[in-house]
C-alpha cells in the first residue's frame, strides 16, 4: 500500500504467460549519506528503503485492497523527508519484478553502518499443506498448488540473508506475515512467543553517553530482522484513505520520533508501540518481531531523523 513523489518514474509493461501486466516503478533519492560524530567516533552512514505495495489484483479471487498504496506513500514519504532514506517504491508489481528490485539492492556496495528497510502491503495467503507463507503479487492466481507467482517468505528470507548489507528489518502489512518466521508458521495460530523487555532510548543513549556512542553500538552487531501486522492469522486493510491499523500506527510512531529529544526510535520500541496501540484499539491482530538469518546478539534496526 503505498507511493510517492519521487525523482525517476518508470512505467514498465511485463510480459508474462497471460497478458501484459503494467507496472509502477517509482525512486525517490534522499539527501544521501551523512556523518554520525562525537568526540573521535565518526562514521558515514546511508539509510535505504524499499517499499512494495499491491492493492489491485488479476485474479478476482484477490478481491482489491484499499489502502496499501495509500500507506506505502506515506511512510515512503517520512522515511525520505524525515529520516533520509534513499526509497524506492513498487506499486502494483509482479514476482519477477519485485525479485529483480531486490536483486538490483542486493548487489550494491553498503558501509558497515548502512541500514536498508524493506516493506511489503498486501494480500498474504498460506499454505497448509506445506506450512508456508506467501506474499500475493499483482499477477498471483489463486489455487495454484505450486504458488507460482506468489513470493514464498522462505524464498524472501534466504534472499535477504545473504545481503551484503549488514543491517536489514523486513516489514510485512499482510495477512499470514507471522509465517516468514517457521516458528509461527507450524504452530498453532494462538501461541505466543514472547520479545524481550523494552528499556526505552532515553536510558541506553544516557548510559552510553549520547547519541553518537549509542547509534555506533547499537549498529555494531549485524542485523536481520522481521517485523508483522500479525502471525498466522488475516490481518484487516482497513478504511479508505484511514491506512490500516498497523500503518496507521507505524505512522504515529514514526511522526512522534522525528519530533522527539533524541530523534531515534530503534525497531523494537517501534513494536512495542504497535503492539500497545493494537491492544487498545482491540485491532486483534498479533504484532510479531523476531531474527533470522545471520542476525547477530544485541543487534538493533535505528529509525533516525534527520
Amino acid at each position: 500500500m503505498r507511493s510517492v513523489i519521487f525523482t525517476l518514474l518508470l512505467t514498465l509493461n511485463l510480459l508474462s504467460g497471460d497478458g501484459v501486466y503494467a507496472q509502477l516503478i517509482q525512486a525517490t533519492s534522499a539527501p544521501g549519506s551523512y556523518q554520525i560524530r562525537g568526540g573521535s567516533a565518526q562514521a558515514a552512514r546511508v539509510d535505504y528503503a524499499l517499499l512494495i505495495a499491491n492493492d489491485t489484483f488479476t485474479d478476482p479471487a484477490y478481491r482489491p485492497l484499499t489502502n496499501p498504496t495509500f500507506d506505502a506513500r506515506e511512510i515512503e514519504a517520512l522515511l525520505r523527508d524525515k529520516f533520509g532514506f534513499r526509497t524506492t517504491l513498487l506499486a502494483n508489481v509482479t514476482k519477477d519484478s519485485c525479485v529483480r528490485q531486490i536483486r538490483r539492492l542486493a548487489s550494491q556496495s553498503y558501509g558497515p553502518y548502512d541500514q536498508l528497510f524493506i516493506f511489503f502491503a498486501g494480500h498474504g495467503d498460506f499454505d497448509p499443506v506445506l506450512q508456508q507463507g506467501y506474499a500475493v503479487m499483482t499477477n498471483s492466481k489463486a489455487g495454484d498448488d505450486g504458488y507460482t507467482n506468489h513470493l514464498s517468505f522462505a524464498y524472501l528470507q534466504d534472499l535477504l540473508a545473504k545481503f551484503r548489507c549488514r543491517h536489514v528489518l523486513l516489514t510485512l502489512d499482510v495477512c499470514y506475515g507471522g509465517t516468514f518466521d517457521s516458528y509461527f508458521a507450524t504452530q498453532n495460530p494462538n501461541e505466543l512467543k514472547r520479545d524481550g523487555p523494552e528499556r526505552g532510548v532515553r536510558a541506553d543513549v544516557e548510559e552510553l553517553g549520547g547519541q553518537t556512542p549509542f547509534i555506533l553500538t547499537k549498529l555494531k552487531p549485524q542485523t536481520r530482522k522481521y517485523l508483522t501486522s500479525g502471525g498466522k492469522e488475516t490481518v484487516a486493510d482497513g478504511e479508505k484513505g484511514k491506512h490500516s491499523p498497523f500503518a496507521r500506527f507505524f505512522i504515529q510512531k514514526l511522526n512522534e520520533a522525528a519530533g522527539s529529544d533524541y530523534r531515534i526510535l530503534p525497531a523494537s520500541d517501534l513494536k512495542s508501540y504497535i503492539e500497545r496501540q493494537s491492544a487498545i484499539t482491540r485491532i486483534g491482530a498479533s504484532v510479531k518481531m523476531g531474527s533470522f538469518g545471520s542476525d547477530e546478539s544485541n543487534s538493533e534496526f535505528l529509525l533516525i531523523a534527520r
